[in-house]
Protein backbone atom coordinates (compact mmCIF):
# COMPACT_ATOMS: atom_id res chain seq x y z
CA UNK A 1 0.00 0.00 0.00
CA UNK A 2 1.28 3.50 -0.84
CA UNK A 3 0.47 6.01 1.90
CA UNK A 4 1.00 9.78 1.79
CA UNK A 5 1.27 11.23 5.31
CA UNK A 6 0.58 14.99 5.66
CA UNK A 7 1.49 17.19 8.65
CA UNK A 8 2.46 20.82 9.23
CA UNK A 9 5.83 20.03 10.76
CA UNK A 10 8.11 17.20 9.70
CA UNK A 11 10.14 17.13 12.91
CA UNK A 12 9.21 16.16 16.47
CA UNK A 13 8.09 19.52 17.84
CA UNK A 14 5.29 17.97 19.90
CA UNK A 15 3.24 14.91 20.76
CA UNK A 16 1.32 14.93 17.47
CA UNK A 17 4.58 14.88 15.51
CA UNK A 18 5.87 11.99 17.63
CA UNK A 19 2.75 10.00 16.77
CA UNK A 20 3.08 11.01 13.11
CA UNK A 21 6.63 9.62 12.84
CA UNK A 22 5.88 6.54 14.93
CA UNK A 23 3.09 5.62 12.51
CA UNK A 24 5.37 6.19 9.52
CA UNK A 25 8.01 3.93 11.05
CA UNK A 26 5.46 1.22 11.87
CA UNK A 27 3.90 1.35 8.41
CA UNK A 28 7.30 1.05 6.70
CA UNK A 29 8.22 -1.90 8.91
CA UNK A 30 4.91 -3.51 7.94
CA UNK A 31 6.00 -3.36 4.30
CA UNK A 32 4.11 -0.27 3.10
CA UNK A 33 5.60 2.50 0.99
CA UNK A 34 5.24 5.78 2.85
CA UNK A 35 6.03 9.38 1.94
CA UNK A 36 5.56 12.55 4.02
CA UNK A 37 4.61 16.07 2.96
CA UNK A 38 4.35 19.36 4.86
CA UNK A 39 6.51 22.41 5.62
CA UNK A 40 10.32 22.44 5.47
CA UNK A 41 10.77 23.49 9.11
CA UNK A 42 14.32 22.65 10.25
CA UNK A 43 16.10 19.31 10.50
CA UNK A 44 14.07 16.84 12.54
CA UNK A 45 15.01 15.11 15.75
CA UNK A 46 13.80 11.84 14.23
CA UNK A 47 15.96 9.21 12.59
CA UNK A 48 17.75 11.02 9.74
CA UNK A 49 17.70 7.99 7.42
CA UNK A 50 13.96 7.53 7.96
CA UNK A 51 13.45 11.24 7.31
CA UNK A 52 15.49 11.29 4.10
CA UNK A 53 13.77 8.17 2.77
CA UNK A 54 10.31 9.54 3.48
CA UNK A 55 10.22 13.28 2.75
CA UNK A 56 9.03 14.50 -0.66
CA UNK A 57 11.78 17.11 -0.72
CA UNK A 58 11.09 19.05 -3.95
CA UNK A 59 7.49 19.83 -3.00
CA UNK A 60 7.64 20.94 0.65
CA UNK A 61 5.98 24.19 1.64
CA UNK A 62 8.41 26.93 2.72
CA UNK A 63 8.20 27.48 6.47
CA UNK A 64 7.84 31.00 7.84
CA UNK A 65 8.29 31.70 11.56
CA UNK A 66 5.32 34.04 11.86
CA UNK A 67 6.02 35.11 15.45
CA UNK A 68 9.30 36.74 14.40
CA UNK A 69 7.72 38.88 11.68
CA UNK A 70 7.00 42.58 12.03
CA UNK A 71 3.42 43.82 12.20
CA UNK A 72 3.53 44.69 8.50
CA UNK A 73 5.00 41.29 7.72
CA UNK A 74 2.25 39.56 9.66
CA UNK A 75 -0.42 41.58 7.86
CA UNK A 76 1.06 40.59 4.51
CA UNK A 77 0.79 36.93 5.51
CA UNK A 78 -2.70 37.20 6.98
CA UNK A 79 -4.45 35.68 3.98
CA UNK A 80 -1.88 32.89 3.74
CA UNK A 81 -2.63 31.86 7.32
CA UNK A 82 -6.18 31.12 6.19
CA UNK A 83 -5.42 29.89 2.72
CA UNK A 84 -1.92 28.99 1.54
CA UNK A 85 -1.90 29.19 -2.28
CA UNK A 86 1.33 27.18 -2.48
CA UNK A 87 -0.57 24.16 -1.16
CA UNK A 88 -2.62 24.23 -4.37
CA UNK A 89 0.60 24.35 -6.39
CA UNK A 90 2.91 21.91 -4.57
CA UNK A 91 0.62 19.24 -3.09
CA UNK A 92 -0.76 18.10 -6.49
CA UNK A 93 2.83 17.67 -7.70
CA UNK A 94 3.62 15.50 -4.67
CA UNK A 95 0.49 13.42 -5.28
CA UNK A 96 1.22 13.03 -8.98
CA UNK A 97 4.77 11.85 -8.33
CA UNK A 98 3.95 9.41 -5.53
CA UNK A 99 0.46 8.28 -6.64
CA UNK A 100 -0.71 7.21 -3.15
CA UNK A 101 -3.41 4.63 -2.53
CA UNK A 102 -4.46 6.52 0.57
CA UNK A 103 -3.76 9.95 2.08
CA UNK A 104 -3.45 10.36 5.86
CA UNK A 105 -3.75 13.92 7.22
CA UNK A 106 -2.60 15.02 10.68
CA UNK A 107 -2.14 18.72 11.68
CA UNK A 108 -2.75 21.31 8.95
CA UNK A 109 -3.98 24.65 10.38
CA UNK A 110 -2.03 27.93 9.93
CA UNK A 111 0.69 26.39 7.75
CA UNK A 112 -0.74 23.99 5.16
CA UNK A 113 -4.09 25.71 5.84
CA UNK A 114 -7.63 25.03 4.66
CA UNK A 115 -6.45 25.06 1.04
CA UNK A 116 -5.51 21.43 1.78
CA UNK A 117 -9.13 20.36 1.67
CA UNK A 118 -10.13 22.18 -1.49
CA UNK A 119 -6.96 20.88 -3.18
CA UNK A 120 -7.66 17.27 -2.17
CA UNK A 121 -11.27 17.54 -3.30
CA UNK A 122 -10.19 18.88 -6.69
CA UNK A 123 -6.99 16.96 -7.35
CA UNK A 124 -7.50 13.59 -5.57
CA UNK A 125 -11.26 13.01 -5.60
CA UNK A 126 -10.90 9.23 -5.85
CA UNK A 127 -8.19 8.74 -3.24
CA UNK A 128 -9.46 7.87 0.27
CA UNK A 129 -8.44 10.41 2.93
CA UNK A 130 -7.99 9.59 6.62
CA UNK A 131 -7.72 12.45 9.12
CA UNK A 132 -6.29 12.03 12.65
CA UNK A 133 -7.66 14.83 14.84
CA UNK A 134 -5.01 15.95 17.34
CA UNK A 135 -6.80 18.82 19.07
CA UNK A 136 -10.14 20.54 19.65
CA UNK A 137 -9.74 23.27 17.01
CA UNK A 138 -12.74 21.95 15.08
CA UNK A 139 -14.87 23.51 17.84
CA UNK A 140 -12.48 25.84 19.70
CA UNK A 141 -10.54 28.72 18.09
CA UNK A 142 -7.64 28.39 20.53
CA UNK A 143 -7.47 24.61 20.57
CA UNK A 144 -7.57 24.86 24.38
CA UNK A 145 -11.19 23.89 24.87
CA UNK A 146 -12.26 23.56 28.48
CA UNK A 147 -15.93 23.19 29.43
CA UNK A 148 -15.05 22.58 33.08
CA UNK A 149 -13.23 25.55 34.53
CA UNK A 150 -15.46 28.02 36.35
CA UNK A 151 -13.18 30.93 35.39
CA UNK A 152 -13.71 30.32 31.68
CA UNK A 153 -17.00 30.99 29.95
CA UNK A 154 -17.83 27.88 27.98
CA UNK A 155 -18.21 28.34 24.23
CA UNK A 156 -21.20 26.04 24.48
CA UNK A 157 -22.92 28.51 26.79
CA UNK A 158 -21.52 31.80 25.53
CA UNK A 159 -21.92 31.36 21.80
CA UNK A 160 -19.44 32.11 19.07
CA UNK A 161 -18.03 35.26 20.73
CA UNK A 162 -17.44 33.71 24.17
CA UNK A 163 -13.72 33.28 23.55
CA UNK A 164 -13.36 36.99 22.71
CA UNK A 165 -14.75 38.04 26.10
CA UNK A 166 -11.85 36.26 27.78
CA UNK A 167 -9.09 36.00 25.16
CA UNK A 168 -8.18 32.33 25.53
CA UNK A 169 -5.38 32.16 22.97
CA UNK A 170 -2.19 33.38 24.68
CA UNK A 171 -4.35 36.00 26.46
CA UNK A 172 -4.28 38.01 23.23
CA UNK A 173 -7.43 39.56 21.79
CA UNK A 174 -5.80 39.72 18.35
CA UNK A 175 -4.71 36.07 18.32
CA UNK A 176 -8.03 34.91 19.74
CA UNK A 177 -9.96 36.98 17.19
CA UNK A 178 -7.86 35.54 14.40
CA UNK A 179 -8.48 32.03 15.74
CA UNK A 180 -12.21 32.73 15.76
CA UNK A 181 -12.14 33.88 12.14
CA UNK A 182 -10.21 30.76 11.18
CA UNK A 183 -12.69 28.60 13.09
CA UNK A 184 -15.61 30.17 11.21
CA UNK A 185 -13.72 29.84 7.93
CA UNK A 186 -13.00 26.15 8.40
CA UNK A 187 -16.73 25.49 8.74
CA UNK A 188 -17.04 26.41 5.06
CA UNK A 189 -14.34 23.91 4.00
CA UNK A 190 -15.27 20.53 2.47
CA UNK A 191 -13.60 18.54 5.27
CA UNK A 192 -16.47 16.12 5.86
CA UNK A 193 -16.87 15.60 2.10
CA UNK A 194 -13.19 14.81 1.57
CA UNK A 195 -12.47 12.65 4.62
CA UNK A 196 -13.36 8.97 4.42
CA UNK A 197 -12.59 8.29 8.09
CA UNK A 198 -11.75 10.46 11.10
CA UNK A 199 -9.37 8.91 13.64
CA UNK A 200 -9.72 10.13 17.23
CA UNK A 201 -7.14 9.17 19.90
CA UNK A 202 -9.65 8.81 22.74
CA UNK A 203 -13.29 8.01 23.33
CA UNK A 204 -13.54 11.30 25.21
CA UNK A 205 -12.63 13.33 22.12
CA UNK A 206 -14.97 11.21 20.02
CA UNK A 207 -17.84 11.96 22.40
CA UNK A 208 -17.01 15.68 22.38
CA UNK A 209 -16.89 16.02 18.59
CA UNK A 210 -19.68 13.64 17.56
CA UNK A 211 -22.24 13.84 20.36
CA UNK A 212 -21.68 16.97 22.43
CA UNK A 213 -20.89 19.38 19.58
CA UNK A 214 -21.91 17.47 16.41
CA UNK A 215 -18.71 18.64 14.69
CA UNK A 216 -18.10 15.27 13.04
CA UNK A 217 -20.42 12.63 11.57
CA UNK A 218 -20.40 9.69 13.97
CA UNK A 219 -20.52 7.11 11.17
CA UNK A 220 -17.15 8.35 9.90
CA UNK A 221 -15.27 8.24 13.20
CA UNK A 222 -12.97 5.59 14.69
CA UNK A 223 -11.21 5.66 18.06
CA UNK A 224 -7.57 4.59 17.81
CA UNK A 225 -5.52 5.03 20.98
CA UNK A 226 -1.97 6.25 20.54
CA UNK A 227 0.74 3.62 20.82
CA UNK A 228 3.79 3.87 23.05
CA UNK A 229 7.33 3.22 21.96
CA UNK A 230 8.34 -0.38 22.70
CA UNK A 231 10.97 0.79 25.21
CA UNK A 232 8.18 1.72 27.61
CA UNK A 233 7.22 -1.96 27.92
CA UNK A 234 10.60 -3.23 29.07
CA UNK A 235 9.88 -2.54 32.76
CA UNK A 236 8.47 -5.51 34.71
CA UNK A 237 6.68 -5.40 38.09
CA UNK A 238 9.60 -7.07 39.87
CA UNK A 239 11.67 -4.03 38.87
CA UNK A 240 9.33 -1.59 40.62
CA UNK A 241 10.80 0.18 43.64
CA UNK A 242 9.18 -1.30 46.76
CA UNK A 243 6.52 1.00 48.19
CA UNK A 244 8.25 1.21 51.55
CA UNK A 245 11.46 2.45 49.86
CA UNK A 246 9.77 5.28 47.97
CA UNK A 247 9.99 8.94 48.94
CA UNK A 248 7.22 11.51 48.18
CA UNK A 249 8.91 12.80 45.04
CA UNK A 250 6.55 14.12 42.36
CA UNK A 251 7.30 14.44 38.64
CA UNK A 252 5.85 16.66 35.92
CA UNK A 253 6.77 16.00 32.28
CA UNK A 254 5.48 18.29 29.56
CA UNK A 255 5.35 21.73 28.05
CA UNK A 256 5.66 24.71 30.40
CA UNK A 257 2.64 26.66 29.22
CA UNK A 258 -0.45 28.00 30.94
CA UNK A 259 -2.88 25.34 29.73
CA UNK A 260 -0.70 22.56 31.17
CA UNK A 261 -1.46 23.83 34.68
CA UNK A 262 2.03 23.68 36.21
CA UNK A 263 1.23 26.90 38.10
CA UNK A 264 -1.59 25.05 39.86
CA UNK A 265 0.79 22.19 40.71
CA UNK A 266 3.11 24.71 42.38
CA UNK A 267 0.17 26.09 44.40
CA UNK A 268 -0.57 22.51 45.51
CA UNK A 269 3.08 21.99 46.48
CA UNK A 270 2.83 24.97 48.81
CA UNK A 271 -0.05 23.20 50.60
CA UNK A 272 1.83 19.90 51.00
CA UNK A 273 4.16 19.03 53.91
CA UNK A 274 7.84 19.91 53.65
CA UNK A 275 8.89 16.36 52.76
CA UNK A 276 7.27 16.46 49.31
CA UNK A 277 9.56 17.29 46.38
CA UNK A 278 8.81 18.08 42.72
CA UNK A 279 10.88 17.62 39.56
CA UNK A 280 9.73 19.56 36.48
CA UNK A 281 10.80 18.28 33.05
CA UNK A 282 10.22 20.42 29.97
CA UNK A 283 10.52 23.83 28.39
CA UNK A 284 8.06 26.56 27.47
CA UNK A 285 7.05 30.19 27.60
CA UNK A 286 6.08 30.00 31.29
CA UNK A 287 9.44 28.77 32.56
CA UNK A 288 10.62 32.11 34.01
CA UNK A 289 7.17 32.80 35.49
CA UNK A 290 7.07 29.38 37.16
CA UNK A 291 10.56 29.73 38.60
CA UNK A 292 9.63 33.10 40.05
CA UNK A 293 6.44 31.61 41.46
CA UNK A 294 8.43 29.03 43.44
CA UNK A 295 10.24 31.93 45.13
CA UNK A 296 6.99 33.74 45.93
CA UNK A 297 5.46 30.55 47.38
CA UNK A 298 8.60 29.77 49.39
CA UNK A 299 9.09 26.34 47.79
CA UNK A 300 12.19 27.04 45.69
CA UNK A 301 14.19 24.43 47.65
CA UNK A 302 11.54 21.77 47.01
CA UNK A 303 11.14 22.23 43.23
CA UNK A 304 13.78 21.36 40.63
CA UNK A 305 13.60 22.41 36.97
CA UNK A 306 15.68 20.05 34.80
CA UNK A 307 14.77 21.23 31.29
CA UNK A 308 14.04 18.99 28.32
CA UNK A 309 15.08 15.33 28.50
CA UNK A 310 15.42 12.48 26.01
CA UNK A 311 12.90 9.62 25.93
CA UNK A 312 15.36 7.33 27.72
CA UNK A 313 15.98 9.93 30.42
CA UNK A 314 12.23 10.43 30.88
CA UNK A 315 11.74 6.69 31.41
CA UNK A 316 14.44 6.73 34.09
CA UNK A 317 12.78 9.72 35.77
CA UNK A 318 9.38 7.99 35.82
CA UNK A 319 11.01 4.95 37.43
CA UNK A 320 12.78 6.99 40.09
CA UNK A 321 9.77 9.08 41.17
CA UNK A 322 6.89 8.12 43.42
CA UNK A 323 4.13 9.60 41.24
CA UNK A 324 3.69 11.77 38.15
CA UNK A 325 1.19 14.61 37.89
CA UNK A 326 -0.59 16.02 34.85
CA UNK A 327 -2.43 19.14 36.11
CA UNK A 328 -3.71 20.18 32.66
CA UNK A 329 -6.30 22.96 32.49
CA UNK A 330 -7.64 22.15 29.02
CA UNK A 331 -9.22 19.24 27.16
CA UNK A 332 -6.23 16.92 26.88
CA UNK A 333 -7.19 14.63 24.00
CA UNK A 334 -4.99 11.71 25.09
CA UNK A 335 -2.23 12.50 27.57
CA UNK A 336 0.86 10.74 26.26
CA UNK A 337 2.89 11.26 29.44
CA UNK A 338 0.08 9.72 31.50
CA UNK A 339 0.23 6.55 29.42
CA UNK A 340 4.04 6.50 29.46
CA UNK A 341 4.12 6.92 33.23
CA UNK A 342 1.71 4.06 33.86
CA UNK A 343 3.61 1.80 31.45
CA UNK A 344 6.77 1.94 33.57
CA UNK A 345 5.01 1.65 36.92
CA UNK A 346 4.72 5.28 38.01
CA UNK A 347 1.12 6.02 39.13
CA UNK A 348 -0.59 9.19 37.93
CA UNK A 349 -2.56 12.02 39.49
CA UNK A 350 -4.34 13.95 36.73
CA UNK A 351 -7.00 16.62 36.35
CA UNK A 352 -10.60 15.70 35.70
CA UNK A 353 -10.60 16.90 32.09
CA UNK A 354 -10.58 15.47 28.59
CA UNK A 355 -9.21 11.95 28.25
CA UNK A 356 -7.63 11.83 31.72
CA UNK A 357 -10.54 10.03 33.43
CA UNK A 358 -10.68 7.61 30.50
CA UNK A 359 -6.99 6.73 30.66
CA UNK A 360 -7.09 6.34 34.43
CA UNK A 361 -10.17 4.11 34.36
CA UNK A 362 -12.90 6.41 35.64
CA UNK A 363 -15.97 5.31 33.73
CA UNK A 364 -18.24 8.27 34.38
CA UNK A 365 -17.76 11.43 32.34
CA UNK A 366 -16.04 14.46 33.92
CA UNK A 367 -19.33 16.35 34.16
CA UNK A 368 -20.37 13.87 36.85
CA UNK A 369 -17.82 15.28 39.29
CA UNK A 370 -18.78 15.79 42.95
CA UNK A 371 -20.47 19.08 43.74
CA UNK A 372 -17.93 20.06 46.42
CA UNK A 373 -14.92 20.29 44.12
CA UNK A 374 -12.49 22.41 46.11
CA UNK A 375 -11.00 19.66 48.26
CA UNK A 376 -12.40 16.53 46.65
CA UNK A 377 -10.86 13.98 44.33
CA UNK A 378 -11.81 10.67 42.71
CA UNK A 379 -10.18 7.25 43.04
CA UNK A 380 -10.07 5.72 39.57
CA UNK A 381 -9.07 2.18 38.70
CA UNK A 382 -5.60 3.22 37.50
CA UNK A 383 -4.93 6.55 39.19
CA UNK A 384 -6.39 9.57 40.98
CA UNK A 385 -8.39 12.39 39.41
CA UNK A 386 -8.46 15.81 41.02
CA UNK A 387 -10.71 18.76 40.25
CA UNK A 388 -9.08 21.30 37.90
CA UNK A 389 -8.60 24.86 39.12
CA UNK A 390 -8.43 23.78 42.77
CA UNK A 391 -4.93 23.36 44.25
CA UNK A 392 -6.48 21.98 47.45
CA UNK A 393 -8.09 19.15 45.47
CA UNK A 394 -4.70 18.25 43.98
CA UNK A 395 -2.84 18.53 47.28
CA UNK A 396 -5.47 16.41 49.06
CA UNK A 397 -5.27 13.72 46.37
CA UNK A 398 -1.46 13.58 46.58
CA UNK A 399 -1.31 13.47 50.38
CA UNK A 400 -4.07 10.84 50.58
CA UNK A 401 -2.25 8.63 48.10
CA UNK A 402 0.96 8.93 50.13
CA UNK A 403 -0.91 7.80 53.24
CA UNK A 404 -2.55 4.78 51.56
CA UNK A 405 0.31 2.55 50.29
CA UNK A 406 -2.02 -0.38 49.57
CA UNK A 407 -4.08 1.77 47.21
CA UNK A 408 -0.85 2.97 45.64
CA UNK A 409 0.19 -0.61 44.89
CA UNK A 410 -3.20 -1.36 43.36
CA UNK A 411 -3.30 1.58 40.95
CA UNK A 412 0.35 1.06 40.01
CA UNK A 413 -0.34 -2.56 39.06
CA UNK A 414 -3.60 -1.74 37.26
CA UNK A 415 -2.00 1.09 35.26
CA UNK A 416 0.95 -1.04 34.19
CA UNK A 417 -1.30 -3.92 33.09
CA UNK A 418 -3.68 -1.66 31.15
CA UNK A 419 -0.90 0.12 29.26
CA UNK A 420 0.74 -3.19 28.39
CA UNK A 421 -2.53 -4.71 27.17
CA UNK A 422 -3.80 -1.65 25.29
CA UNK A 423 -1.01 0.56 23.94
CA UNK A 424 1.37 -1.82 22.18
CA UNK A 425 2.59 -0.81 18.71
CA UNK A 426 1.46 -4.04 17.07
CA UNK A 427 -2.12 -3.37 18.17
CA UNK A 428 -1.99 0.18 16.83
CA UNK A 429 -0.60 -0.72 13.42
CA UNK A 430 -3.06 -3.60 12.99
CA UNK A 431 -6.01 -1.27 13.67
CA UNK A 432 -4.57 1.46 11.44
CA UNK A 433 -4.12 -0.94 8.51
CA UNK A 434 -7.70 -2.14 8.98
CA UNK A 435 -8.93 1.46 8.78
CA UNK A 436 -6.99 1.97 5.54
CA UNK A 437 -8.28 -1.27 4.04
CA UNK A 438 -11.90 -0.45 4.89
CA UNK A 439 -11.54 3.00 3.29
CA UNK A 440 -10.11 1.45 0.13
CA UNK A 441 -12.95 -1.07 -0.07
CA UNK A 442 -15.56 1.65 0.45
CA UNK A 443 -14.03 3.93 -2.19
CA UNK A 444 -13.90 1.07 -4.69
CA UNK A 445 -17.67 0.83 -4.47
Amino acid sequence: MKILMINNFLNTTGGAESIFWREIDLLKKAGHEVKAWGTDKSLPSVDVDLYNQTILYPYLLPYVEKRTLSTIGKLSLLVKLFYQPLTEKLLPKAIDEFKPDIIHVHNWQYHITGSLWTTLKKHAPNTPVVYTVHDTRLICPSGKYNPQLESVQSCQQGGVLACIKKPCKNNSLGETGFGLLDNLWQKTLPINDVVSQFILPSQSLCHLLTEANKALPEKKTTVLLNALDDTFFETLPEQFTPVEALKPNLLYVGRLSEEKGVHLLLDAMALLPEGFRLTIVGEGNQEDFLKEKTKILGIVNRVTFVGKKTATEVIDLFKSHWVSVLPCQWFEIFGLTVAESMAVGCPVVASNLGAMPELLGWEDRPENSPENKRGSFLWANRGIIFEPEYPLSLATAIETLWNTPQQYQTIRSNGWQWARQTLQTHQHITQLQTIYENCLVTSAH
